[in-house]
């Protein structure tokens, strides 16, 4: 992974998606000091966060890992993020009950 390139798409996708570094930040139970790092090229999201950060911010892993949107993904890489994307959904929905 390159720091700096992963950093530009996280701060690009963050804006994007209309958060701050705090919003961000509380989502993914972190500090904004730690996003701020990694949208600065100093460090990198740990690997448990990276399925949780994809979905914060419209990315997949594989993007994240490569530092660019579009980075190809194989079917199964699609087929288990749209697994854990429906899961955490229906955690969520059960939560609400």
């Amino acid at each position: 992974m390159d720091a700096t390139k992963t950093g530009k798409l996280i701060n690009e996708a963050r804006s994007a998606a209309g958060l701050s570094q705090q919003e961000l930040a509380e989502q993914l139970h972190i500090t904004r000091t730690t996003v701020s790092k990694w949208e600065n090229g100093r460090g990198l999201p740990d690997i448990s966060l990276l399925e949780s950060l994809g979905d914060a911010l419209g990315l997949s892993v594989t993007e994240l890992i490569h530092g660019e949107r579009n980075a190809v993904e194989t079917g199964a890489e699609q087929t288990a993020r749209e697994v854990i994307r429906l899961s955490d959904r229906a955690r969520r929905m059960d939560r609400r009950r």
